[in-house]
């Protein structure tokens, strides 16, 4: 029997406790945590398989290249280059796009324009 009548055990099982106690906001932090990055991964391969999709549609042909560059220019702002053609630059400004001053309503009119000047 032990000199401290028992004492121990009991002063041994509440450090355990406490020390439990003590990891629990801990494991609270690193289970949000892991919460967290499971959402970026899920959003991360959300967009991944968007942009998968739209690449084997312009490949397949059912998405036109022209449709792709007007989309991604609505997002630009005035003045800023879309694209290099053919060593011409077509940017956006206030009526759609321009080639050399020339105001054109789409990518593919201005292309068309550079492909005749050439």
């Amino acid at each position: 029997m032990s000199s401290n009548g028992g004492y121990s055990s009991y002063r041994s099982n509440t450090n355990v406790l406490q020390f439990l106690f003590a990891m629990a906001p801990g494991i609270g932090v690193a289970l949000a945590g892991g919460v967290m990055l499971m959402f970026s991964q899920v959003t991360a391969a959300i967009f991944d398989i968007s942009e998968m999709t739209r690449e084997s549609l312009v490949a397949s042909g059912l998405l036109p290249k022209d449709v792709i560059a007007a989309t991604e220019q609505d997002l630009r702002s005035e003045g800023s280059l879309v694209k290099n053609y053919r060593g011409k630059s077509i940017t956006k400004d206030s009526t759609g796009f321009a080639v050399d001053g020339r105001h054109f309503n789409s990518i593919g009119e201005a292309q068309a324009f550079i492909d005749g000047n050439r």
